[in-house]
């Protein structure tokens, strides 16, 4: 089985040009000649989407959920604004198709692109070429080991997968994940770790995107190999018989209300599918066991799992996802350079569906550039915080970000509660640590800075916490993602994102801790 070309966007560009069109992004512009074409602001979002995804499908599920990301909406408002970009791209006088509709699977850019940004576009001047093998069969890339049972060298269609699940059981659909932004790299990484190890767990702090990027590889790979996609919350679902019933079902199995985990059927057995399974630090001793119990009951399954840190199961092989990118600290920042950062393009993609007159400009782009890297360049924070956009001004928001859960308190749409708020991720991992662990968690966020192992002993331990004790929890801290290693010359160090700093501090506040009354607390 190889790898197809699954990148859902190239990189940014400061502009594309087709035809004779210029789009230019961080002005939010479409130029014919020297003319600014009249395009609503959706209208605008939907061709960015294609044209950045020129020469390949873009199913109309992704495309709503790049335009609408915290909207529910009907097709027929997409299908409102591809008229209106028809319009606008003149193609009867061009006499050429720019946008083509594949029935009942989305759109594809077909005009040639050309990117300006140093770099051609991969779909420059050859858009129908790749448009074609996208609907005939499979982009080829990197060879990995087949899936037992594939057809070697037969072309895949990439369009056929789906997801399938009773509602209300544990059963999620991509699309409720949200949409990715800024994971194209990360996408074709884990695709292709996935397909040559078969079973991957994501790992990384709170409201990183580890159950989005996720979502998208198993959907993106269920598609490209019509394979079955089964999404479980492991919280939801930590009876293996439940869950194999629920995968039976998804896989439209007869009775599949009868499988047994003990005795599982031949055809389950036989079974190929691609299974995410979400959140398995809820409970990782559960989740163990209910990995081991599919694993042998679906040996032919492609297994996809989030933790905040390695679960250490035999043959589970560990990607850890970072924060978005920021812009470089060093370098004298432009719109157009803020705006090529993934944390940046995510903020401002947000705040414009929020308020539509948002643009990012010269007088405001350091402060927008603050509120990324003071967020870590934590995608679920970016989110919340640009739902503020439309009642604050930049310099409003970062200023209150010295009290940032109450401004990251907005609620956003998720089937699962700790995706919905900033605190109730962070919150929902404290609670899963140890006494000792929490304690030194919350002494060590006194320190606003990295600090060292000498350090953090001089700060948390006491009585009931030995040096050996801390140097064990230290990096049990940094496998559950809430310390980041900070080598510094012949010591290693270590530190916290702000936003994990600032939950652990107000922890310490309300945690009676003789050491640390709230008076002497910083703020």
């Amino acid at each position: 089985m190889s790898l197809p070309d699954v990148s859902p966007a190239p990189g940014y560009a400061a502009r594309y040009t087709f035809l004779d069109f210029e789009l230019l992004p961080c002005e939010r512009a479409l130029l014919h000649g020297d003319c600014r074409v009249a395009l609503g602001s959706r209208a605008y979002d939907v061709l960015l989407a294609l044209v950045e995804r020129a020469g390949r499908l873009v199913t109309k599920e992704e495309l709503i959920g790049v335009v609408w990301p915290d909207t529910i909406v009907e097709e027929g408002n997409l299908r409102v604004q591809i008229s209106a970009l028809r319009k606008a791209l003149r193609e009867e006088q061009h006499g050429q198709l720019c946008i083509e509709n594949l029935a009942r699977r989305g759109y594809v850019f077909t005009a040639p692109v050309r990117r300006h940004d140093g770099a051609a576009s991969p779909a420059a001047d050859a858009a129908p070429a790749v448009a074609a093998r996208t609907v005939s069969g499979s982009a080829q890339g990197p060879a990995h080991r087949p899936m037992h049972g594939a057809a070697q060298g037969q072309p895949q269609e990439t369009v056929r997968g789906s997801v399938r699940g009773s509602e209300g059981g544990p059963l999620q659909s991509p699309m409720a994940y949200g949409a990715l932004v800024g994971r194209d790299g990360a996408l074709r990484e884990l695709a292709a770790l996935l397909l040559e190890r078969r079973h991957v767990v994501v790992t990384g702090a709170a409201g990183v995107g580890k159950s989005v990027l996720a979502a998208a590889v198993v959907a993106l790979l269920g598609t490209q190999y019509d394979l079955p996609c089964c999404l479980l919350d492991a919280a939801a679902c930590a009876d293996p018989g439940a869950a194999l019933r629920a995968i039976a079902a998804a896989c439209r199995l007869p009775n599949a209300e009868e499988e047994d985990a003990a005795q599982p059927t031949h055809r389950l057995r036989a079974a190929r599918l691609v299974l995410l399974l979400d959140g398995c630090d809820h409970a990782p001793q559960a989740a163990a066991a209910l990995i081991a119990r599919l694993r042998a009951a679906l040996p032919e399954m492609l297994l996809l799992t989030t933790s905040r840190g390695p679960l250490r199961l035999a043959q589970e092989s560990v990607y850890p996802l970072p924060p978005l990118a920021l812009p470089p600290r060093d370098a004298v920042v432009t719109p157009a350079l803020a705006y090529a950062a993934p944390a940046v393009r995510l903020f401002c993609d947000r705040a414009r569906a929020r308020c539509q007159d948002f643009i990012i400009n010269a007088r405001e782009v350091d402060t927008i550039v603050a509120i990324c890297r003071e967020l870590d360049g934590i995608p679920l924070a970016l989110e919340l915080a640009a739902l503020s956009m439309d009642l604050l001004s930049p310099s409003e928001v970062l200023a209150r970000l010295q009290e940032r859960f109450q401004l990251l308190a907005s609620a956003r749409r998720s089937p699962v509660a700790r995706h919905q708020t900033m605190w109730a991720a962070l919150e929902w991992g404290f609670e899963r640590l140890s006494p000792e662990e929490k304690i030194v968690l919350r002494r060590l966020a006194i320190f606003r800075d990295g600090f060292t192992a000498c350090s953090a002993a001089a700060l948390a331990c006491c009585h009931y916490i030995s040096l050996d004790s801390l140097l064990t929890i230290l990096p049990a801290l940094v496998d559950k993602s809430l310390l980041l290693t900070d080598q510094r010359g012949d010591h290693a160090g270590y530190r916290m994102h702000h936003t994990i700093r600032a939950h652990a501090l107000k922890k310490l506040r309300t945690a009676n801790d003789p050491m640390f009354p709230p008076a002497a607390l910083p703020l």
